[in-house]
């Protein structure tokens, strides 16, 4: 990459003046640094991803442009072509470089290759096709593994001729699209344009590359502009001589390299401007979700190669005037500090040494899982990882996964009979009652109907559903079960007794006396179901905190990122199963035999929810109002407070290194067991009270009761403390008479 600038500018030097070697490179020096290091380029390089590759092989196709710009020799534009076509089999952006430098390359052969007869321009066209069908080569490997070994997890149905150019084509997403969902705050052309703008000055370029590059754009403009007027001028005096020796000689006499390349820097801008026009009309991304940002924004690197580019050249065009001696070291002095500044910049985001934490998340989301059971997934991080593991590692080998995704695309009926312990009711997954059930699809209460007493293990989900708002949920719930969630079958109420206007007051009272011991069985049996969750669920945690000793660093990773998103889920889950002990504890534990239960439910609780709330710099609105709530529970509920059991003692020594190390909030709770009533007495206030500081808090259902309590115990306090206060004084004025 770093040549490139200095290329572009020999292309600008009028014949016969010398080119400022040591300027030349200092400028190029300059614009491969601020390209390279980059914060998104760096990232990216360091990162199980397209894009490296992709940045490599553009970088060799602007190269390869130069190269024949200066030669315009066929070879290389054959190499040129090879390259485009292999480009495109890593990332299909390329097509954006690819498309105007072919019909630029096209339009300059043709102006060579017809003068000299029509079959010589054949030839050429033919070696460029055939030179990008080679590039293209790789894509025959596709259909030939699907037929002799397919895998499970594998994309689309590409061993027919229709599936395969469905999959090239990206049918799937949609072509020539990012996004498959419904693109809910697309920003429009323009707008998305501004985001670019925006991000190349303030993230990517110092502030320096933009100015920079427009004065290297404009200069390459202008500079292509005026020789293409020359070169028109000059063919124009050709063809208006006489015919003699003199005009003979000027039309066989050879241009030098340097004015073979009159168009390139033309060229190159405009194929700056069509990637970012063209992507950005079609990129249907929204922009307001940092995380679908961060995955749009991962398309920028591609068009930033170009602006370095310029950036090079307007960098060079400026040290020029100064001279030769003083150029040079001027041009040296600041390629060296904007490459050092631009690598510290982004050094600390692209210090990756030490991230191993997608190994660890699949670890935590798999590992608790017992054997014989199916995961069924729809979050890409959690299905490239523990894919990645099962496949290539060897593990969670009792544990089939499935991706719901896939399930949804009709080309789903032919990878059915690679899970052979899987029953699918039909052809894929498809929303209830539609024209694709009808025609054999099957919905997720019929998988689940056919699937539940098949995994012994049970059955998980990671993710939401494909399909909301169906009535498989009448049957069936969902139950936190460490990172991800259990499905179970909703146990159907008993029989009871079924008494008419008829029925004798003796019969009545015996069939009264049934039903309240059929409630109480169903009950007993209810409370011993939670017993055994509360029981599985802990050591899952206690699994999961042991795998995950850590969840990556807000600081370092924000909400664009991948890794934000495995901490977002660890603590979203932990306080799904503080809420679901507080809710079943609640409903269940509700006589006063059962307090003892109660409150160790509500404690345990209230510890998840203190950890989250001390760890999660996001902690979410209603985990205020639960947290609370818990602490309500703690003081109503008779009794003292269980001493730590030892899963609760692991999650508190899991948060204590998080405060030690990443320096997290240290997590509140009362000094000793024994104090637990009256820390709760205390804490429910502030608890209840930044929940109803919070701007969303009115939404919940539950604010205007908790408003009222709230502010209820508030005025009994002020009323307490004036009370006080007013003894206080009366108890001073009686000393004082009695003196």
């Amino acid at each position: 990459i770093g040549y490139l600038p200095h290329f572009g500018r020999r292309s600008l030097v009028p014949k016969g003046e010398s080119v400022n070697t040591v300027a030349a490179w200092a400028a190029a020096l300059a614009a491969a640094g601020l390209f390279a290091f980059s914060p998104l380029v760096w990232q990216y390089a360091v990162t199980a991803e397209v894009f490296a590759l992709n940045n490599m092989l553009c970088a060799l196709i602007v190269h390869l442009t130069v190269r024949y710009a200066r030669t315009r020799q066929l070879s290389d534009a054959c190499w040129g072509a090879f390259v485009v076509g292999l480009a495109l089999c890593n990332q299909h952006t390329a097509v954006l470089f690819g498309l105007p430098i072919a019909l630029w390359v096209l339009f300059t052969l043709a102006k060579s290759h017809l003068a000299a007869g029509f079959a010589r321009a054949a030839g050429a066209l033919f070696s460029l096709g055939i030179s990008g069908l080679l590039g293209l080569t790789p894509y025959v490997y596709m259909p030939i593994a699907a037929s002799v070994s397919p895998k499970q997890g594998s994309w689309g149905h590409v061993t027919t001729v229709l599936g395969f150019f469905h999959h090239l084509r990206r049918g799937d997403y949609g072509s020539f699209q990012l996004y498959s969902g419904a693109a809910l705050d697309t920003a429009g052309l323009s707008g998305r344009l501004l985001v670019w703008a925006k991000d190349l000055t303030l993230e990517q370029g110092l502030y320096v590359l933009p100015p920079l590059a427009l004065i290297g754009a404009g200069l390459l403009m202008v500079t292509s502009v005026a020789r293409l007027v020359e070169g028109a001028k000059g063919e124009g005096e050709g063809e208006g001589a006489d015919g003699g020796e003199g005009g003979k000689a000027k039309k066989e006499s050879k241009a030098p390299p340097l004015a073979q390349t009159e168009t390139l820097g033309l060229l190159l801008i405009i194929t700056l401007i069509f990637y970012l026009v063209v992507f950005h009309a079609l990129a249907n991304l929204p922009l307001d979700n940092p995380l679908l940002f961060g995955v749009h924004a991962r398309f920028w690197q591609q068009p930033l190669l170009l602006v370095a580019l310029a950036g090079g050249v307007g960098m060079h065009s400026l040290l020029t005037p100064l001279g030769a001696e003083w150029a040079g070291i001027i041009g040296l002095v600041c390629a060296l500090l904007l490459v050092a500044t631009q690598a510290s910049f982004a050094a600390e985001l692209a210090d990756q040494s030490a991230n191993t934490y997608f190994d660890a998340y699949a670890d935590a989301v798999a590992s608790p899982l017992p054997p014989k059971s199916l995961l069924l997934i729809n979050y890409d991080q959690q299905w490239t990882s523990i894919r990645y593991q099962q496949v290539c590692e060897g593990k969670y080998p009792g544990v089939t996964i499935l991706n719901l995704s896939l399930m949804t695309y009709k080309w789903w009926e032919h990878k059915r009979a690679l899970y052979k312990n899987v029953k699918f009711p039909g052809t894929h997954y498809v929303p209830e009652n539609s024209v694709a059930w009808r025609d054999g699809g099957f919905t997720f209460r019929e998988f689940m109907d056919s699937n539940t007493k098949r995994f012994p293990g049970g059955i998980y989900i990671g993710g939401k559903l494909n399909y909301p708002n169906e009535k498989w949920g009448e049957a069936y719930e969902t139950v936190p079960f460490g990172i991800v969630a259990r499905i179970e079958p909703i146990q159907p109420m008993p029989d009871m007794p079924k008494p008419t206007d008829r029925t004798p007051p003796e019969e009545l009272a015996k069939m009264q006396e049934e039903a309240q011991k059929i409630m109480a069985g169903r009950k007993a049996k209810d409370m011993q179901s939670f017993s055994k969750w509360a029981e599985d669920s802990a050591v899952a945690w206690q699994t999961i905190l042991e795998v995950m000793p850590e969840a990556p660093p807000l600081e370092k990773y924000d909400m664009k990122t991948w890794e934000w998103t495995v901490g977002r889920e660890f603590y979203d889950h932990a306080a799904e199963r503080g809420a679901y002990l507080l809710e079943k504890g609640i409903e269940l534990f509700n006589t006063p035999e059962t307090a003892p239960a109660k409150m160790q439910a509500a404690v345990e609780a209230a510890t998840w929810f203190e950890v989250c709330e001390a760890q999660d710099p996001d902690y979410a609105t209603h985990n205020l109002k639960n947290l609370g709530l818990a602490m309500v529970h703690i003081v109503k509920t008779q009794g003292q407070a269980p001493p730590n059991g030892p899963h609760t003692s692991t999650l508190l020594e899991w948060a204590a290194n998080h405060t030690r190390e990443q320096g997290r909030d240290p997590v509140k709770g009362p000094a000793a067991v024994s104090q637990w009533k009256d820390y709760a007495a205390e804490r429910f206030k502030s608890a209840w009270g930044d929940f109803l500081a919070k701007p969303n808090a009115k939404a919940d259902p539950s604010y205007e009761s908790i408003k009222g309590i709230y502010e209820s115990v508030m005025q009994s306090v002020k009323a307490g403390v004036a009370a006080q206060g007013q003894a206080a004084t009366s108890g001073a004025e009686v000393t004082k008479k009695k003196k």
